[in-house]
C-alpha cells in the first residue's frame, strides 16, 4: 500500500507548545502508512535535528517579513514534486502562506491547525483566516475554548471544525526523578516571556506571598520580549533574591520534579502544554480561569484556578497550597491520573491518524 504523504508546515521548530506537539505527532505516525515531511518557513530551530534524527525530512524556506509571496509559490513547488497529499498547517503564519501554497499546488487535502485563543488578532487576521477556510477540509483546534472561539470570529461550520488535544509522553513526566531538591518551597512557572503569559501579575503575587512564606522561591522559565519589563519589576519589589529567570530549557522535568506547584498565569491561551506536562509530572496547578486551562484543570481536584490578570487571588492561591503539602500530594496524584485518562499522546496521535484516513 502507498503511504499517505503528510507535510506538517509551521513557522519555526523553536522550542513551544505548539512546536514540541508538532514533533511528536511526526514521529509517531504509523511509519506503514504515513509520510510524515516537516516544512519550517522561517528556519528549522533547535526541534529540527530531533526530527531529522528520527528520520523525517525538514525543509527550510528562509521566509522573509511578515507576508512573502515568492515563499508561497516555493512551497508550492515543493507541494507538487514531492506529491503531497495532505497538508497540515500549524498557526496564523503557516495557516496563512502554506494554505495558499496548497491551494495552487492542488493538494488533495488541506488541515489547518488553531492552536490559540488569539485575542490579539486584528480584524483583517480574521478575515484571511474567513477566506481560506472555504479552501480548507477541517479546522482543528486544540480545545473546545479554541473551537467556539473560532466559530464565532470566522465562522467556520461545525462539520469542518473539530478538536483535537494536546498529549503528553506520561511515562516521560511521572518517572522522572530530581538529582537534588532546593532549599524551601518552589514554584515553577514557565513559558515564552510575553505579555500574553500574565508573568508580570505572578510577580506582583509573588510578593504578596514572600510577605507570608519568605522561604518560598519563585523560578520563571522561558524567554522573550517581556524579559527587561520582569527583571525591573522584580526589582522594583525587591524580589531579586526570590525570583529567578534563568532563560529557556531543553528539558523542564527537573524543575518540575524540584517545585512544590506550577503555576500559569496567562491571559489567554488554547490548551497549554506546560499545565499538562506539570499534572504528568505529579504536581498541582494554579492556573487562569480562561480556555484551555479550565479544561486540563479540575478545580479543587488537580489544581487552583484564579481570575486572570489579579496578583491578589493568584497568591492567596500559592499560599494555600504551600501550606497545605498533603493537598498538594493528592491534587498531583489526582492531575496524573487525568493526563492518563485524557490527555495521553498516544490517542492525540492516533486522533490524527483517523483524521487523516476520513478526509483521504
Amino acid at each position: 500500500m502507498e503511504k499517505i504523504s503528510v507535510f506538517l508546515i509551521i513557522a519555526t521548530l523553536d522550542r513551544g507548545g505548539a512546536e514540541r506537539q508538532l514533533v511528536e505527532l511526526a514521529t509517531r505516525l504509523d511509519r506503514g502508512k504515513y509520510r510524515p515531511v516537516v516544512c519550517c518557513l522561517r528556519r528549522k530551530g533547535p526541534l529540527g535535528a530531533e526530527l531529522e534524527q528520527a528520520g523525517i525530512r525538514v525543509f527550510s524556506l528562509g521566509k522573509h517579513g511578515k507576508f512573502d509571496l515568492l515563499l508561497i509559490f516555493r512551497l508550492a513547488l515543493l507541494l507538487r514534486r514531492e506529491k503531497a497529499q495532505i497538508v497540515h498547517t500549524w498557526m496564523f503564519t503557516a495557516n496563512t502562506h502554506a494554505r495558499i501554497s496548497a491551494i495552487l499546488a492542488k493538494v488533495p487535502v488541506i488541515i489547518a491547525a488553531e492552536r490559540c485563543v488569539d485575542r490579539g488578532k486584528r480584524w483583517y487576521h480574521f478575515l484571511i483566516d474567513r477566506l481560506l477556510s472555504g479552501f480548507t477540509d477541517m479546522v482543528v483546534a486544540v480545545s473546545e475554548g479554541t473551537r467556539q472561539f473560532y466559530r464565532q470570529k470566522v465562522p467556520i461550520p461545525s462539520s469542518r471544525i473539530c478538536v483535537i488535544s494536546n498529549g503528553v509522553d506520561y511515562e516521560k513526566f511521572s518517572k522522572y526523578q530530581p538529582v537534588s531538591l532546593p532549599d524551601g518551597d518552589l514554584v515553577l512557572a514557565c513559558g515564552r516571556l510575553t505579555a500574553q503569559k500574565g508573568f508580570r501579575y505572578l510577580i506582583q503575587a509573588a510578593f504578596l506571598v514572600h510577605q507570608q512564606i519568605p522561604e518560598a522561591r519563585f523560578v520563571i522559565l522561558g524567554e522573550g520580549p517581556e524579559r527587561g519589563r520582569l527583571e525591573e519589576e522584580i526589582s522594583r519589589l525587591g524580589l531579586d533574591k526570590i525570583i529567578s529567570l534563568p532563560g529557556e530549557t531543553g528539558d523542564v522535568r527537573p524543575d518540575l520534579s524540584s517545585s512544590v506547584l506550577f503555576v500559569l498565569p496567562s491571559l489567554f491561551e488554547g490548551m497549554p502544554n506546560v499545565i499538562l506536562e506539570a499534572m504528568a509530572a505529579g504536581k498541582p496547578v494554579v492556573a487562569t480561569r480562561i480556555e484551555g486551562s479550565v479544561e486540563a484543570v479540575v478545580e479543587g481536584e488537580t489544581g487552583l484556578l484564579v481570575p486572570p490578570a489579579e496578583p491578589e487571588p493568584l497568591a492567596n492561591a500559592i499560599f494555600f497550597l504551600l501550606k497545605d503539602k498533603a493537598l498538594c500530594e493528592k491534587m498531583g496524584q489526582a492531575g496524573k491520573e487525568r493526563i492518563k485518562r485524557y490527555f495521553a499522546v498516544e490517542e492525540m496521535v492516533k486522533s490524527y491518524e483517523e483524521l487523516y484516513q476520513a478526509l483521504s
